[in-house]
């Protein structure tokens, strides 16, 4: 699927690409949106060895109805590589997903409002996130990456987190997570009792690695 552009005034739940059964091997590239909830839902089933890349774009997520790219039907072995976008929306995680072996690599994501949720949230094993550009300078409470319970064996690598607004640049929640190499700058904490004072990378667990980054 490419080559396309899409916008859309808005409907909640509305998404350019929505599997309705497991897939394998879908490419979606070279795409222009603005104004959609999702650029791409797994829809639950399960996307086996998936590009997701070059797709440029506005706005997405306004509506709430789930990740900007939601990965949380299981699937596995998929890239999402330099693509560009900004978010909003209620909870609403830019990038998020449960599978194993995924690669997010070169993005630019921007959050442009308050109450979003995560920039890069997941679940599963062997994740690999780097050389993404990431500014949540407008996202209070959100974490620019999350390793979550679940996500062993993650690297965070090369990333350049712009800003967050009482959020983590990294958190790590999860065992054998290394990260190395990231520039983290802007790291805000608005002490209102609404947010617990965040880190540039926040710890909590074991047999982390912690290597060569610039804050």
């Amino acid at each position: 699927i490419y080559g396309n552009r899409v916008s859309d005034s808005g409907g909640a739940g509305n998404a350019f690409v929505r599997l309705g059964v497991d897939y394998s091997g879908l490419q979606l590239y070279g795409n222009e949106f603005n104004y959609l909830d999702q650029l791409f839902s797994d829809g639950g089933n399960t996307l086996t060895n998936g590009v997701i890349r070059d797709n440029r774009g506005g706005v997405l997520g306004q509506l709430g109805a789930g990740p900007c790219i939601d990965l949380n039907g299981g699937s596995t072995n998929v890239e999402v590589l330099n693509n560009r976008f900004s978010y909003t929306g209620g909870g609403v995680f830019a990038i998020q997903g449960n599978g194993a072996n995924v690669t997010i690599r070169g993005n630019e994501i921007t959050a442009i409002a308050s109450g979003v949720n995560d920039a890069i949230n997941f679940t599963g094993a062997n994740w690999t996130v780097e050389n993404n550009v990431l500014d949540l300078r407008l996202g209070a409470g959100a974490d620019a990456i999350t390793v979550a319970a679940g996500a062993v064996n993650a690297v965070v690598r090369g990333n350049t987190v712009l800003g967050t607004r009482d959020g983590y640049a990294i958190r790590i929640q999860e065992v054998s997570t290394l990260v190395q190499n990231n520039t983290i700058r802007n790291v805000v904490w608005s002490p209102a009792g609404l947010f617990v004072a965040p880190a540039a990378i926040g710890v909590e667990n074991i047999n982390a690695r912690i290597i060569g980054n610039t804050i």
